[in-house]
Parts: C-alpha cells; structure tokens; sequence
C-alpha cells in the first residue's frame, strides 16, 4: 500500500515565480510554440533581459498550420542570445526524439532547465521529461492553465443534440470538440518497453473530448482490463460529466472495463499515485501500457512513472488535426510550476517511497 504520509519527494504545484534576472545561474529554457496566445503567458511576463538563459530550445511543431512561432521567438530572443529551433513532427516523434539525444549530451552544464508545457504535445512532455531522467540539477515545469477551453458547454450541448436525433450512434462522434480522428498509435524507443510483451496487457488511459482516441487505442493494444483517468475541472464542473457521456459506449458495453477515477487537473500527485497502485498490484503479472490522452499536467505523472519504472510501456495515438478556433482563451487563470531540486535524484526517491521496482 501507498503511505499517504510520504509525499513530500513529489513537489506540490505552486504558483509560477518570475526568474530573478540577478542570479548568476545558467539557464536552459525549453518552450514550445503552438497556435495559442498563451504559448506566450510566461515568457511574456520574465524580465526582457538578454542573458537571462544561457541558452533556448523551442520546439516547432511539424505539419503546421497556425503558429505562433515568429512570436515565441522574438519573445525568447529578446531574453537570450542562443536561440536553436528543434522540429518536432507530430506524425513521427522518434525523429525529435533522436534529436533531442544530440542535443542533451552536455545538458550538465546548465545549473537550471525550464521547461514550458504549456502547448506541449502530451508526448512531447513525456519525451522531454524522460530524456533529461539523468539530469541532476533544477528543473522547473510551468504550465499555463487558461480561463476557459474549447469546447463551450453550447457547443457540448448543439452536438449531443445532432447525436441524439440519429438513428445510430455511431453516425456522429465528438470528434471536432478539440480534436479531430486518429491518425496513428505512435511510440518511441525512450517511451517504450519490450518487458512482458507476452503477458496479458493493463491499459491506463485518459478521457479527453475525442472519444476515437480511445477507441483505436483499445483496438490496437488489446488489454485484458482497462482503467480510465478523468480530468475534473473545477470552473467547468459540466465537463467531468461530458467526457464520460462521450465514452459511454466504451464504458457501458466493454467487458475489460475495470474504473474511473476523477483527478483535478493540476492534481499530478493524485494521478501518479493511482497509476502507482495499479503498476504496484499488477506489475508481476501484467504488462501495463499508458496513454496520456488527457490533460499536460497528468501527462508530467505519466512521465515521472515511466521515469521511476523503465518496463511501463507508452503508446499514443496521434489526432489526425485540431480545433483551432477558440481552443483555449487567451486570459490566463494562472502560472503554476513544479520545482525539482535534483531531477534525478528526486526521481530515485520517489521510486523507493512508493515502492516501485520496474
């Protein structure tokens, strides 16, 4: 059993600070651009000084078509003199991850890495957050969580009404809420793992607004039992509700259904735990597959677990494209971070308190 008591190795999210441009750490900031105006919130709001990181890496999304990438990097530029873009194709992440390897062999000389999620492909996170598994230093997370996201509770509503006026279910599903289809379940070697591949298989999978993300991903790795993780929202109570009436089918009809469990969306801690309990009671027996399908902050506890137990396994199905209108709003309800003193270290302890022996 977890001891609730021992949670001090996993640093509660807190409310983001602003860096202070007098000390003489060395910085890497890592940050990525997207199609949506909070990309800019926390780079925005960091003193326009240009020795404030010693060096930048922003991530460029690959197909793209609505970027803020000419802005992310006049903001990041006017805070460094060592800018380097890393192309990261959605479709075929192993590349970025490759390239990342290149990059992170001298990740040491840097007292500091900041690494902005914020529009961060769920992959991309879990990448990143593994890759530097051997850095030691601090490292920083910052997630900039927006007032409202897409879809509107109306928009919910005008599309459950179509669906209720077919004769088949099946004829609309709730892709076009935020994203749309499936283009490939995808994994790389970091996130991978060939331990138990003969085993019978544990799914651990995320609720999200595209119910065919889910649907492939059962097809694709078979499981013999599914477990489901929901995000609750506390200032859009309606969407908890939503996302698991989209999944209904799933739910009502699956015979490999075990639960679903409700996390706040900034409750990482929460979400590591119960993902630690499920590998801790089945892990001898079973291969346990994860698929952060849901919000970025749970996506940092999925990371944090492969991190603590090399034999999970990771696959995640890629939307074939997204929602940009109105996807998420511009007003920022708050700046949170996570703060690792010693990356690796702290990722060590955490393994031995919650006894996880991957």
């Amino acid at each position: 059993m977890i001891e609730t008591n021992k949670m001090k190795r996993l640093p509660l999210i807190e409310e983001a600070s602003r860096i202070d441009e007098k000390s003489i750490s060395t910085r890497l900031l890592i940050i990525s651009e997207g199609f949506e105006s909070r990309s800019l919130s926390w780079i925005t709001a960091q003193p326009k000084n240009s020795s404030l990181f010693n060096e930048a890496w922003v991530c460029k999304y690959e197909p793209s078509k609505k970027s803020k990438y000419q802005d992310m990097i006049q903001e990041v530029s006017c805070r460094t003199n060592n800018v380097h873009t890393i192309e990261f194709n959605r479709f075929s992440p192993t590349i970025f991850e490759q390239k990342l390897n290149n990059h992170i062999s001298q990740i040491d000389r840097f007292d500091e890495i900041i690494i902005d999620i914020t529009v961060m492909s769920k992959i991309l996170i879990m990448i990143l957050l593994c890759s530097l598994n051997r850095y030691n230093k601090k490292l920083t997370i910052i997630y900039s969580e927006p007032i409202t996201w897409s879809p509107s509770l109306e928009k919910y509503n005008e599309e459950v009404s179509k669906r209720n006026i077919c004769d088949n279910d099946s004829i609309l599903t709730y892709f076009g809420l935020s994203s749309v289809g499936v283009y490939d379940i995808v994994k790389t070697p970091k996130l991978s793992s060939i331990v138990m591949q003969n085993s019978p298989s544990i799914l651990i999978a995320f609720l999200s607004f595209n119910e065919q993300l889910l649907t492939v991903l059962l097809n694709n790795t078979n499981p013999e039992s599914i477990f489901l993780i929901n995000t609750i929202n506390e200032r859009e109570t309606w969407r908890e509700e939503a996302t698991i009436d989209i999944h209904k089918n799933i739910i009502n009809t699956s015979p490999l259904y075990e639960s679903i469990q409700n996390y706040k969306l900034t409750d990482y801690i929460g979400v590591f735990e119960k993902i630690a309990k499920i590998y801790q009671e089945n892990n001898y027996s079973n291969r346990i597959i994860i698929s952060p399908t849901g919000c970025k902050l749970h996506a940092v506890a999925c990371a944090l677990m492969k991190n603590c137990c090399s034999d999970i396994h990771v696959e995640y199905p890629i939307p074939n494209s997204y929602i940009f209108e109105g996807y998420s709003s511009d007003e920022i309800y708050k700046i949170h971070q996570i703060v690792f003193n010693s990356y690796m270290d702290d990722m060590i302890s955490i393994a031995e308190e919650y006894h996880l022996n991957g």
